[in-house]
């Protein structure tokens, strides 16, 4: 299957050649089945597919940079060998971080989203999209996947539509490729924000969102263009700073679940 990949084409490929064979070996996307949350979403592809998982009898998983290399193209995912056959038998390997952070979530970050306002505090939020590459000093980095909920560089905070010092900017996508940044109008709303009581909660939110335990938890959670903020978790408290150190405790992690995020993350 040639890249690039459209949607879950290559999986409906997979179920038409599983009716023609009992053995098929194929290149193909894999974070369908790496996705933490698909036993929780109502239409992931893990539950669709359900049938090409059952006959998987190997998977070996050749890394996204390696990927990149030999194809000359761009990828957000590692690619998978998959060994179909009639026996089946893989299984996959569950990523009890995640799982962690699902079972101590009381509430999350889609509660707290509000739609074209600007009133108040706020922080915007943005729907997850990759961030500029160069910008080594505050990419965020997982394998080949680099993402964000607020800025990357830039203090998303605002009071009443601007920013502390007067001014109202946030990133335009289809300006300058996707990178530059536009001025609009004082009148102008924020498509997304989170509004805050305090200046001093919404930098705290802000900053936490730069964390390796918030960057690592959305990496992994996202698989398409589409990012779930219901499964994000909205800490109770925002008069303090969350450091790393503070997320690793308040969901009981382990020092290897730890040491995973310590060293997905650069």
């Amino acid at each position: 299957m040639n890249p690039p990949y459209d949607k879950s084409l290559h999986l409906k490929i997979l179920n038409e050649a599983m009716k023609h064979s009992d053995d098929v070996v194929n290149l193909s996307p894999i974070r369908w089945l790496q996705d933490p949350l698909a036993e929780y979403k109502k239409n992931s592809d893990w539950k669709k597919f359900g049938d090409i998982r059952k006959h998987i009898e190997t998977l070996e998983v050749v890394d996204s940079k390696v990927v990149k290399e030999a194809f000359g193209a761009d990828f957000v995912s590692d690619i998978g060998i998959y060994h179909i056959t009639l026996k089946g038998g893989w299984k996959r390997e569950e990523n009890t971080i995640i799982e962690k952070i699902i079972k101590k979530t009381t509430d999350v970050l889609n509660n707290h989203i509000e739609l074209d306002t600007n009133g108040g505090w706020r922080v915007r939020v943005s729907e997850m999209r990759p961030c500029p590459i160069g910008r080594s000093d505050t990419q965020i980095l997982v394998k080949n996947m680099k993402f964000e909920t607020t800025h990357h560089t830039l203090s998303w905070v605002y009071k009443d539509g601007f920013t502390p010092d007067g001014k109202l900017y946030w990133t335009e996508n289809n300006l300058n490729g996707g990178h530059g940044l536009k001025e609009f109008a004082k009148d102008a709303k924020l498509p997304m924000s989170i509004p805050f009581k305090t200046q001093e909660e919404a930098v705290n939110f802000e900053n936490s969102t730069k964390t390796k335990f918030h960057r690592y938890m959305i990496s992994k959670m996202k698989t398409d263009a589409h990012f779930p903020f219901k499964f994000v978790p909205f800490m109770p408290t925002y008069t303090h700073p969350w450091t790393d150190e503070m997320l690793y405790e308040y969901f009981n992690l382990t020092e290897d679940e730890i040491k995973e995020i310590e060293k997905c993350i650069s």
